[in-house]
């Protein structure tokens, strides 16, 4: 007899088990991403700012004359 036909019936103990991976999958996911958002964030938002503080200093010193 060939299986290629329709599935009729699931064991229900069988859905929650694979609902519960997907849950599981999805929330390690979307944790994972969101420390990597705020991984890059950081990143990117120290090299802008180490940018602005060098453009603070050069014009302090340029207020006050040194340069």
């Amino acid at each position: 007899m060939d299986n290629t036909g329709p599935i009729v019936a699931h064991r229900p103990d069988s859905l929650d088990e694979i609902q519960e991976v997907l849950l599981r999958s999805f929330g390690w996911t979307l944790g994972l991403t969101i420390m990597l958002a705020l991984a890059g964030g950081i990143f990117l938002g120290h090299g802008a700012l180490h940018r602005v503080d060098a453009i603070n200093w050069a014009t302090r010193k340029i207020v006050a004359g040194n340069m």
